[in-house]
C-alpha cells in the first residue's frame, strides 16, 4: 500500500512538471510572438525569407506544444480512472490489513474478556462458597443452639412433669390410704348438697334428691343400670372405680388433681393408659355408668357448676346438634366454657382451677385435646356428645 501511494505520488509530480514546462513553452511563444510583432513594427522593410523561417520555427514549436499538450490531456483524463483503480485496490488492501488486524484485535480482547470473565466468575464461586459455608456454619450453630435449648426445655419440661405427676400420685395415694383405712366402716354415702345453685345463662342440671334410697355396703356393688334419676346417695366401692378418692377431691374443691383423676377412671373404664386420649372406638366401649357417677359427683360439689351434662347443655344452648361434627359449634362451645380464647384452643397450663371458672370448664383434660385446632379428621368429641346423649346424661 505505501509502494502504490509513492507511485501515484510520483506521477503526479511528473504530470505537473510537465504542466509546468508547457506553461513555460506556450509563455516563451507568447513572447516571443510580441517580440516578433514588435520587430515587424520596428522593421517595416524586412527579409521575407527570414520571416518565414522564423514562423516555421514557431510553427514548429506550436505543433511540439500542442502535441504535448494532447498528450498531457491524454494523461489528464487519464488519472480519474488509474485513481479509481488505485482507490479500490487503496481500499480494498485497507480493508484486507484493517479486517485482519480488527480479527487479530478482537481475538484478542475475546481472550482477554474470556480469561477475565473466567477469572471473576472463578472469584465469585470462590466467595460464594466461603458465603455458603459460613452460612451453613452460622445455620447449623443455631440449629444446634435451638436443639440445645429445646432439649433443656424438654429436660425441664418433663422434670417439672414428672414432679407434678409424684406430687399428684403422692396426694391420689394419701387419698386412697385414708380410704383404705376406713373401708371397716360402713362406705361413706354421698351427702345431700346444701349449697344453692348459682344461675348461668344456659339451663342449669336439675338438684337431685334423696327419697329414702337405701345406701348399698361394700359387698352389695352398684348395678350397671344405674338410672340416671335415682337418688344422689350412691355407694361408690373402690373395685369398681376409685369414686371415693374423686368425690373427697371435689368435697374439698381440689378441681385439678379431681380433674386429673376423672381422666383417670374414664380411660381405666375403657380399658386404656391412664394419659390416653379417647377415639371413637373407647368412646363406644365407655361405660354409661361411669359417666353417670362422675357427672353426678362433679355437679353435686360444684352446685351444677361444672360437669358432663353442664357441658353437653351448654354445647347445646351455643347451637349446637348432638352426632353433627360441625367445628364451628365446636368453636363456639369452647369460647362459652372458656376453652378457646382469643380465637386460641388454650393448653393445660391455661387452666381455671378455681370455683370462678365459666360454667362447664371442668373436668377439661379428657375432651379439650380432642377438639384443640382439629380440622382435617373427625372430632371425636362429637362421639363423646353423641355418648352422653346415648346415656341419657
Amino acid at each position: 500500500m505505501t509502494s502504490n501511494l509513492s507511485d501515484i505520488s510520483s506521477q503526479l509530480q511528473q504530470i505537473h512538471s510537465l504542466l509546468t514546462r508547457i506553461d513555460d513553452r506556450v509563455s516563451a511563444i507568447e513572447r516571443q510572438e510580441a517580440e516578433i510583432l514588435s520587430i515587424l513594427r520596428q522593421f517595416k522593410p524586412f527579409d521575407p525569407s527570414e520571416i518565414q523561417l522564423k514562423l516555421l520555427s514557431i510553427e514548429s514549436q506550436l505543433t511540439q506544444a500542442q502535441q504535448e499538450r494532447i498528450e498531457l490531456n491524454s494523461r489528464i483524463s487519464d488519472i480519474p480512472s488509474q485513481l479509481e483503480k488505485f482507490n479500490n485496490n487503496l481500499v480494498k488492501t485497507i480493508s484486507q490489513e484493517l479486517s485482519q488486524s480488527i480479527r487479530t484485535q478482537l481475538q484478542h480482547t475475546q481472550d482477554q474478556l474470556f480469561a477475565s470473565l473466567q477469572s471473576n466468575i472463578q472469584l465469585q464461586l470462590d466467595n460464594i462458597s466461603e458465603k455458603q459455608s459460613q452460612i451453613i456454619a452460622e445455620q447449623l450453630s443455631s440449629f444446634q443452639d435451638k436443639l440445645d435449648t429445646l432439649q433443656n426445655q424438654s429436660a425441664n419440661f418433663q422434670t417439672n412433669t414428672l414432679n407434678d405427676i409424684f406430687k399428684q400420685v403422692s396426694y391420689v395415694a394419701e387419698k386412697i390410704k385414708e380410704v383404705e383405712s376406713q373401708t371397716s366402716e360402713p362406705p361413706p354415702v354421698v351427702e345431700q348438697t346444701q349449697k344453692s345453685e348459682t344461675p348461668t345463662s344456659e339451663p342449669s342440671p336439675p338438684t337431685e334428691t334423696t327419697q329414702n334410697s337405701e345406701t348399698p355396703t361394700p359387698d352389695t356393688p352398684a348395678t350397671e343400670n344405674l338410672d340416671k334419676k335415682s337418688a344422689e346417695s350412691i355407694n361408690f366401692n373402690w373395685s369398681q372405680g376409685n369414686y371415693q378418692t374423686l368425690e373427697s377431691l371435689l368435697k374439698e374443691e381440689q378441681w385439678s388433681f379431681a380433674d386429673k383423676l376423672t381422666l383417670i377412671l374414664i380411660n381405666q373404664a375403657c380399658g386404656q393408659p391412664i394419659d390416653f386420649i379417647l377415639d371413637q372406638k373407647s368412646i363406644e366401649v365407655l361405660p354409661c355408668r361411669t359417666l353417670r357417677i362422675i357427672d353426678k359427683l362433679w355437679i353435686k360439689y360444684s352446685s351444677g357448676k361444672f360437669g358432663l351434662s353442664v357441658q353437653k347443655k351448654a354445647f347445646e344452648f351455643v347451637g349446637g346438634k348432638i352426632g353433627v361434627d360441625e367445628y364451628k359449634s365446636y368453636c363456639d362451645f369452647g369460647k362459652r366454657v372458656g376453652w378457646l380464647v382469643n380465637n386460641k384452643w388454650f393448653y393445660e397450663s391455661d387452666i381455671n382451677y378455681s370455683s370462678n371458672a365459666p360454667d362447664g370448664h371442668l373436668p377439661l383434660l379428657p375432651f379439650v385435646r380432642m377438639i384443640r385446632g382439629i380440622r382435617s379428621r373427625k372430632l371425636y368429641f362429637s362421639d363423646f356428645l353423641s355418648k352422653l346423649q346415648e346415656c341419657e346424661i
